[in-house]
């Protein structure tokens, strides 16, 4: 008897009554007061147990936020430290890590932003010819630079200084462009001097 009334109750709330009109309606129909409260009870009850239950399987726990949290923060790390991006100057740049642990490569992101704002005609070829830098030391040595071929060059900053990394860039991109040790030379001049006066 009291299953059908909680079956009732459930079948009302379904269509849409509110829960005073159930409740007229049921005494209406002969059922006392505790019967009806106590039929609303139960349904309550077992409704707060079933989003109890289930509510671990609906909501993701804290370990999985907490674990995708640090999966956001280690890939914003790495892409922070080994991309170099200028969406609107289509320029796309891998900084391959230092084997030296130079940690060369936030000073090869920060030469490239002087040489975006220092030379703009230089930086549009450097993202035009060059998408990988190594960080590594190559051919030119602690504090030099090497073209690898392709759209490849190797920085070594191990001095440090900004400026002569922009050079340094600026050298292996002429070569990219196809000159030769004079013509590239003379680039890397140029642009220190550019750097200079700013």
């Amino acid at each position: 008897m009291a299953e059908g009334l909680r079956k009732y109750i459930k079948n009302s709330f379904a269509t849409g009554l509110k829960k005073p009109q159930i409740e007229a309606s049921l005494l209406q129909s002969g059922w006392t007061k505790e019967q009806i409260d106590d039929a609303f009870e139960r349904i309550e009850f077992s409704q707060k147990e079933f989003i109890e239950k289930h509510r671990r399987r609906i909501l993701p726990s804290k370990k999985v936020f907490t674990i995708f949290f640090l999966i956001i923060i280690f890939f914003s790390l790495i892409y922070k430290s080994f991309f170099y991006v200028d969406i609107k100057n289509d320029c796309f740049v891998k900084i391959l890590p230092s084997l030296a642990m130079e940690l060369s490569n936030f000073n090869i992101k920060r030469s490239i932003k002087i040489l975006k704002y220092g030379s703009p005609s230089d930086y549009q070829d450097f993202c035009r010819l060059v998408d990988t830098i190594d960080a590594n030391v190559d051919c030119g040595g602690w504090e030099g630079g090497c073209y690898r071929g392709g759209k490849t060059i190797a920085v070594s900053t191990a001095q440090g200084t900004v400026s002569w990394t922009v050079a340094i860039i600026v050298h292996e991109t002429c070569h990219a462009k196809g000159f030769g040790e004079t013509e590239c030379y003379a680039a890397g001049d140029r642009i220190l001097g550019t750097i200079v006066e700013i």
